[in-house]
């Protein structure tokens, strides 16, 4: 049986961002099957805390336990304003590789049934999916894909995870 993702945006979702979201999860669901229901949720905050760790991050991902029958992702994206100064397709870029890093962590955790991530090779499937993306769209999303390897895999997301993090009292 496949499932549909499940998109929960906030009504704080700046709406560039959102209509940019919505276009991807489109895509995404056109391109991949969901073996277990996801449910997406993007807030308009500017980081989440981790339920693990109890740091400041921007992305959240979890599986099912208890009353909970979903997997989750949780995504904020109130520091989109704050990431333009990178300038907008940057911004956009980073919070949908956000979105690609937790369908890898989804896809990862169906296939091996524990939460034992492997975080490099997440990060370069994630990245690979965003660029996929934005090649596909024929706009890519911003100068980032030119940086991954002078950078890194995902270097945004993990400036605005130490970001955030350093923002936590």
């Amino acid at each position: 049986m496949n499932y549909e993702i499940k998109l929960n945006i906030f009504p704080s979702v700046n709406r560039l961002v959102a209509k940019e979201i919505i276009k991807y999860i489109d895509w995404v669901k056109e391109r991949y099957s969901f073996p277990e229901q996801l449910t997406i949720i993007i807030t308009g905050a500017s980081y989440l805390v981790s339920d693990k760790t109890g740091n400041h991050v921007t992305s959240t991902f979890g599986k099912p336990w208890g009353e909970q029958k979903d997997y989750y992702m949780k995504i904020a994206v109130g520091d989109f304003f704050e990431m333009h100064r990178w300038g907008r397709r940057n911004a956009v870029y980073s919070i949908l590789n956000d979105i690609s890093y937790g369908l890898m962590q989804y896809y990862d955790l169906l296939s091996t049934e524990k939460a034992d991530f492997n975080e490099d090779e997440i990060d370069k499937k994630a990245t690979q999916l965003t660029i996929d993306y934005s090649i596909e769209r024929g706009v890519l999303l911003g100068d980032m894909y030119r940086k991954i390897h002078h950078w890194g895999m995902s270097a945004v997301r993990k400036y605005r995870n130490s970001k955030s993090n350093r923002k936590k009292k």
